[in-house]
C-alpha cells in the first residue's frame, strides 16, 4: 500500500522481535520509532526489541515515546518506581539512601517534689 506521501506501508504479522529485525534488514532502516506502553508485559517486549535491534543494528537510531490512552487499571505500573522508569526511560538510576534514625530515644524527665507533695 502506498500512502500519499509516496512510501510504502507495509503490514506483517507474527513474533515482533523477528519480524522488525527482517523488516530493518530488509528497508535499511536507520531509526526505528514506537509508543511506550505501561503494561508489564507490554515493557518486556520494549526491553526485548530495544536489545535485540541494538545488537543487531548498533546503526539504527531507536527513540520511543509515552503517549496518553486508555488503560485497564491492572495494566498499569504499580510502584511509583516503574512509574518513573516510564516517564524517564534514558535517566540513570541512582539508589536511594536512607537516612537512619535510633530506634529509641533517651529522654529524662525530672519531677521535684516540695514538702507538701506540690510539683514545681
Amino acid at each position: 500500500i502506498q500512502n500519499h506521501l509516496g512510501s510504502d506501508l507495509i503490514v506483517r504479522k507474527g513474533s515482533t522481535v523477528p519480524l522488525l529485525l527482517d523488516l530493518i534488514a530488509t528497508t535499511e532502516a536507520n531509526e526505528l520509532y514506537w509508543n511506550e506502553d505501561p503494561g508489564i508485559y507490554e515493557q518486556e517486549l520494549s526491553r526485548e526489541v530495544f536489545h535485540a535491534v541494538s545488537d543487531r543494528f548498533p546503526q539504527v537510531r531507536i527513540r520511543t515515546s509515552l503517549d496518553c490512552t486508555l488503560y485497564h487499571p491492572e495494566d498499569l505500573p504499580r510502584q511509583v518506581e516503574e512509574w518513573d522508569l516510564l516517564a524517564h526511560p534514558n535517566r540513570t538510576r541512582k539508589t536511594k539512601t536512607r537516612r537512619k534514625f535510633p530506634k529509641t530515644t533517651n529522654t529524662t524527665i525530672s519531677i521535684n517534689k516540695k514538702q507538701s507533695g506540690n510539683i514545681d
